[in-house]
């Protein structure tokens, strides 16, 4: 049998909360890149995210989210996550179309 394991630059983390925790409203649903450098976290619907770089900040004691010299790097991660969620999501069932 061939070897179909395919590297990844990143990880995606989804979490649809069930309940209110560390200050986020009831039912919150993030979604975090992780690469070799940086993490990311996104929420629907708030406009607070986080960044951080983990090649400086291990402990991620610095959020970068709203740092304009970060901007860039956020763009580009925020991308990043865009193609693999897509890449990710569920593709079933298919359109009548294509059944």
């Amino acid at each position: 049998m061939a070897n179909t394991t395919i590297a990844r630059d990143s990880i995606v983390i989804e979490d649809d909360q069930q309940r209110g925790v560390f200050g986020l409203p009831l039912g919150a649903r993030l979604r975090t890149l992780v690469t070799q450098r940086w993490r990311m976290t996104i929420a629907q619907d708030d406009p607070y995210g986080e960044l951080y770089d983990l090649q400086n900040d291990r402990d991620e004691m610095e959020n970068l989210f709203e740092d304009t010299a970060h901007w860039s790097v956020r763009a580009e991660l925020m991308e990043k996550l865009a193609y693999r969620l897509m890449e990710l999501s569920d593709r079933s069932p298919l359109p009548i179309g294509r059944a």
